[in-house]
């Protein structure tokens, strides 16, 4: 992300293999936006997310990542090699800003949609359909809104993770609506 420049990526429709990384450029509170949409997202062999936002360590120069106001819109994320260890989307670091995921498709061979480390401000997830091993993991978050989704998995559906709630002394809102979860709870996580 860069400071003033809203950026579209449209896959209209097209096959991508790997890994696509937010670089959020530090700036959380600014205003900018990036939108990924129409993308089939194929898991790299062996990679833990399809979509990634670092840690400060991984970027050059090292400095914090922060990505905010992004936008993941009509994707669909599959594993062919049924590893079932890859997130569609992934938080590295704690200070992402607003993010939405909407309208996505996550396949079984995916091991959940997102995983999260303090997405601050605003998660919301809406008109998904998740098939995956798990649904969404949340850490540190403190607004998480998911409307109009629909869970099917074998592990949990929405885990709150280490630090849920994040701040003692924030405002916390979790609010799932008009959604369906169903899980096998297996593994006794759900």
């Amino acid at each position: 992300q860069k400071a003033n420049i809203d950026v579209v990526i449209n896959g209209n429709g097209n096959k991508f293999t790997g890994v696509m990384t937010v670089f959020g450029d530090a700036r959380k509170s600014d205003y900018e936006t990036f939108t990924i949409k129409n993308i089939n997202f194929v898991a790299k062999n062996g990679a833990d997310s399809c979509i990634y936002s670092p840690e400060s360590t991984e970027q050059n120069p090292a400095r914090y990542s922060y990505s905010h106001n992004v936008t993941v819109e009509n994707c669909t994320f599959t594993d062919p090699d049924g590893v079932v260890d890859c997130a569609a989307v992934r938080h590295g670091d704690g200070g992402d800003e607003d993010w939405i995921i909407k309208n996505c498709t996550v396949d079984n061979t995916m091991h959940s949609l997102i995983q999260t480390n303090n997405v601050e401000s605003k998660l919301t997830i809406s008109g998904c359909t998740v098939n995956s091993k798990n649904g969404i993991n949340l850490n540190s978050c403190t607004n998480v809104e998911i409307t109009g989704c629909t869970f099917d998995t074998k592990g949990y559906n929405v885990r709150f993770g280490v630090n849920s709630g994040g701040n003692p002394d924030a405002a916390k809102k979790f609010l799932i609506k008009d959604s369906t979860l169903k899980s096998a709870n297996d593994d006794g996580d759900a």
